[in-house]
């Protein structure tokens, strides 16, 4: 028996075995589904752990919230006096549960030394002695939360009728009036009265030194100017010259940080705090063996990790930004906030995210005609209903790449627009032109781990399997908090090897529930592997998404969409799934 038992939504399921790990390596026994055994009655096993158990987590989440088995785990809890909630996002709790604090898990970045580790492990062991908990100090309220106030949402514009506001959003935007949205690619119409939004500002500060030595001093201003230049690379963000005040208005940003060296050990610690409310928005310590030969690769390493930690499309700056979004509607959204909407859905990836965004985006043009950033992630939306079937409508490749073509027409240095054009030249079968548009996107910004997956995986579908696992590699190096779509490649690279040990191993990681490929993949391994209860419950998830989906089905509408270049590789998946019992 386990001292601690962790209730969750199998959605969350990747964060759970990051914090089971934190929580072993802590010193304590820690009992979580994974440990169920095959052919056992998981619901006895479940009740016997958790009634057993001195303390039980329960990570709420917007998922943990709709399952009545957590709410069930929870009321336990509740009742015998074990309960210690956690919360994954800002999502309140259910009825019956908020009145209890919870640890703030939202920027928890899966290091075991995080603060947020630390009040778990605090209110841990006050359960575990019988005394009542402390207040966490990173809490979450039972209330949900206001979103903080930064520059994301801007001064508020005083709109005196429809035409002197249309007037003032031509002018921030370039001044153009061409049609916008899903007809407004051909026909034109009148922006809605909204705030046009911006960027967030983030400043890096000068990196304080804990040292006497010149060359640490001269290696700190240097790192500074690389992390700042690396932060510019992202066009959704603005990098400030200046640290700005607490009395600035709106300020933003700023990241932090400290320099160390002891010995042969370097160690960066760094923060990046909102300015206006003055709370750490994430933080980390990265340790390097230090050379002064090794000078430049450890200053780029540093710089890549940093940089793609705060500023790629799931790092701490996006997620922190991205909360209050998930709350509005398409109308509530400036134009930038759309672009966050697109983060969101393409960490998600299902038809009812896809329409939301859709709509967003739509409106999002609309309002800013001149924002490449805006009609980029249009085209990936568009190219979606291509890709996936999500909420199709007539044309989707030709609307997306008029989009994918005006967002580099406005900016053409923009690494996001020009990935997105790669995105749909790929999926319009050009694979010259898609792999031009791709590498100009990573040399544009090389730290964009979003980017680097996505063109890796075309990369492989597309042939290329040395290019493809070397980029996908590299951004799950850079972004170790990745959705689970980044494993897709490698797991298809194990699997056309026929390596269906590894690549169960990969797809029992991607983890992404509400996408059919997460337990496609599962099923048609299994069934190679000779797993047939295994494959047959992946196959019922996989029907659950995709009712009625029969092979021929899925071969038009799926495989050849994304295979094209890989009839062998459409074949041997389809002999996978056919073991499985699909038909």
């Amino acid at each position: 028996m386990a001292d601690i038992f962790i209730g969750y939504a199998r959605r969350d399921r990747a964060t759970i075995e990051q914090l089971a790990a934190a929580l072993e390596a802590a010193g304590h026994s820690v009992w979580w589904d994974r440990q169920i055994i095959g052919g056992s009655e998981f619901s006895k096993d479940i009740e016997r752990e958790l009634n057993a158990a001195r303390a039980v987590v329960i990570a709420w989440s917007r998922h943990a919230g709709e399952s009545p088995w957590v709410k069930d785990e929870a009321a336990v809890a509740r009742d015998q006096g074990k309960l210690v909630p956690l919360s994954l996002d800002t999502e309140p709790p259910p009825m019956g549960f908020r009145q209890y604090q919870a640890v703030d898990f939202s920027n928890w970045n899966g290091r075991a030394d995080h603060v947020a580790v630390e009040d778990l492990l605090r209110a841990v062991k006050a359960r575990i002695d019988g005394v009542e908990p402390q207040p966490p100090q990173n809490p979450v309220r039972a209330t949900t939360k206001q979103p903080k106030r930064t520059l994301l949402t801007v001064t508020a514009i005083v709109v005196l009728g429809l035409i002197a506001t249309y007037a003032a959003l031509q002018l921030r935007d370039g001044g153009t009036s061409e049609a916008t949205g899903a007809n407004a690619l051909e026909h034109s119409a009148p922006p809605a009265a909204a705030s046009a939004g911006t960027e967030p500002r983030i400043a890096v500060a000068p990196l304080k030194v804990r040292s006497d030595d010149p060359e640490m001093t001269r290696f700190a201003a240097s790192l500074r100017e690389d992390i700042a230049s690396g932060l510019s690379r992202f066009s959704y963000l603005l990098v400030a010259t200046q640290v700005p005040g607490t009395n600035d208005g709106n300020a933003g940003y700023v990241l932090e940080g400290t320099l160390r060296r002891s010995d042969a050990t370097l160690r960066l610690t760094t923060q990046l705090i909102d300015v206006t409310s003055g709370q750490q928005v994430w933080g980390e310590t990265f340790d390097r063996t230090f050379d002064m030969g090794d000078i430049l690769d450890i200053q780029d390493d540093l710089t890549d990790h940093v940089v793609a930690s705060v500023a790629d499309p799931y790092g701490a700056l996006m997620r922190d930004l991205s909360r209050p979004v998930a709350r509005k509607t398409p109308e509530q959204m400036t134009p930038y906030e759309t672009v966050l909407r697109h983060f969101i859905y393409r960490q998600r990836i299902g038809p009812e995210d896809h329409l939301l965004t859709r709509q967003a985006l739509e409106r999002g043009v609309e309002i800013a005609p001149g924002n490449a950033d805006v009609w980029a992630s249009l085209a990936a939306i568009y190219n979606e209903e291509y890709k996936h079937g999500y909420n199709l409508l007539p044309e989707p490749r030709e609307r997306a790449l008029k989009a994918a073509r005006r967002a580099v027409d406005l900016e053409p240095d923009n690494a996001y627009a020009n990935f997105m054009l790669a995105e749909v030249h790929f999926f319009s079968q050009d694979l010259g032109a898609f792999r031009a548009a791709a590498e100009r996107a990573i040399a544009l910004n090389p730290r964009d781990s979003d980017a680097l997956a996505m063109i890796g995986i075309m990369m492989g579908y597309g042939g290329d399997w040395v290019r493809s696992v070397e980029l996908t590699t590299r951004a799950m190096e850079l972004n170790p908090t990745h959705p689970g779509w980044y494993r897709f490649n490698t797991f298809f690279n194990e699997y056309r090897q026929r390596r269906y040990e590894a690549a169960l191993a990969i797809a029992e990681r991607i983890n992404m529930p509400d996408y059919f490929a997460d337990p496609y993949a599962r099923a048609m391994t299994h069934a190679q592997l000779g797993h047939a209860d295994e494959a047959t419950r992946a196959l019922d998830e996989f029907r659950a998404l995709w009712p009625g989906i029969t092979l021929e089905y899925l071969r038009e509408h799926h495989l050849q969409k994304w295979f094209f270049a890989q009839p062998e590789l459409i074949e041997h998946t389809l002999e996978g799934l056919r073991k499985a019992g699909l038909e």
